[in-house]
C-alpha cells in the first residue's frame, strides 16, 4: 500500500526498493500498452454544462453561512 498523504510512506521508497532488488525469485513482466478508450462529445450537452456552470458562477455567496444550518 502507498499512502500519498503519509510522509512516512515516501521515506520507505528506498528500503523497498531494496527488498525488491535483493529479491532474485522476482520476474518483471512488460505490460502491453492499451489503447485509450474512443469517447464520443456531446456537443450541445457540453454547452448547456458550461452555461450551467457559467450561471451559477454568477450566482453570489451568502455574506454568512451559519444561517443556512438553522
Amino acid at each position: 500500500m502507498f499512502d500519498v498523504t503519509a510522509r512516512l510512506t515516501y521515506k520507505n521508497v528506498p528500503t523497498w526498493h531494496r527488498d525488491l532488488c535483493r529479491d532474485t525469485t522476482l520476474h518483471f513482466v512488460e505490460m502491453p500498452a492499451l489503447a485509450p478508450p474512443e469517447v464520443q462529445i456531446d456537443l450541445a450537452a457540453q454547452e448547456l454544462h458550461e452555461k450551467e456552470l457559467a450561471m451559477a458562477v454568477a450566482q453570489p455567496l451568502p455574506d454568512d453561512d451559519d444561517d443556512a444550518f438553522e
